[in-house]
């Protein structure tokens, strides 16, 4: 199955808050430099 960066890219970032979940609020810079996600990329979906 084929996804689209947008979704693909909103999958990860939904499992990265997923694994952060009780912690402290996180970034969209750290989730970008902890995948490798571009972050201007990142501020457009959120």
């Amino acid at each position: 199955m084929i996804f689209s960066t947008k979704a693909e890219y909103g999958v990860r970032v939904m499992v990265e808050l997923a694994r952060r979940t009780g912690e402290d609020p996180v970034s969209l810079t750290e989730i970008a430099d902890s995948d490798g996600l571009p972050l201007a990329y990142l501020e457009h979906l959120a």
